[in-house]
């Protein structure tokens, strides 16, 4: 049960740092749209 929870835990940091990195790229693309401008 612990393991579960703990897998399910990890799966959520994953997804929450994939959802970061996700923003970063977002914003990396905007920057990069306007500098080329």
């Amino acid at each position: 049960n612990m393991r579960r929870y703990s897998c399910s835990d990890e799966y959520l940091s994953i997804s929450k740092a994939m959802e970061g990195v996700r923003i970063v790229n977002g914003l990396e693309c905007k920057l990069s749209c306007s500098n080329s401008k």
